[in-house]
This record gives C-alpha cells, structure tokens and sequence, in this order.
C-alpha cells in the first residue's frame, strides 16, 4: 500500500466543521491573518457560502469553495450557520426555522 502525499500547509488537514454564510449586508473582510491588523485579502458579499476549517479566538480560517484550500481569515460574528430567506446571485437559501 502506497503511503497518501502529505498536503501542502495551505490546504485541509481535517475536515470543514460545518457550512456557514456570511451575514455582513455590506459584505465581509476575509483577512490575512486573524485580526484587523492584518491584510484585507478581498471582500466577501452578502450570503456567501464558507466552510470553517479552524478557529483562533473570535476568528475562523476559511475554505470558500468547500476544495480544500484556505481562502483566509473572517470574524465570527460575521457569520451564520444559515442565511436569511433571500435571494443572492439566483440562489434561494433557507431561512433559520
């Protein structure tokens, strides 16, 4: 049996610990590192979907694209496990109940 290549640091050594949306209706800093002393990497909008790979504190390492690969840093609070009923870019997402 042919031992599994060992992944670079940028990408998931554990699995994703659940789907989150960002709930931040003018959109969400993903950052460099976790703290607003670090780098803003871009912007998130409203309702996009990421994954919490780990968390530090009060901010969570994201996997935007559920691939695997880490996108960057959020706050928390920021962040819902499920989005209000509306409709982002021809999406309906649920609505807590």
């Amino acid at each position: 049996m042919t031992p599994l290549p060992v992944p670079p640091k940028s990408r998931l050594t554990s699995p994703s610990r659940g789907i989150y949306f960002t709930n931040s209706r003018d959109g969400l800093n993903l950052r460099s590192g976790p703290g607003i002393e670090f780098a803003i990497i871009r912007s998130l909008p409203f309702a996009t979907q990421v994954h919490i790979v780990k968390r530090e504190g009060r901010w969570g390492l994201i996997d935007e694209l559920g691939d695997g690969a880490t996108d960057g840093f959020v706050h928390l609070a920021f962040l819902s496990e499920r989005a209000s009923a509306d409709t982002h870019s021809g999406v309906t997402l649920l609505a807590d109940a």
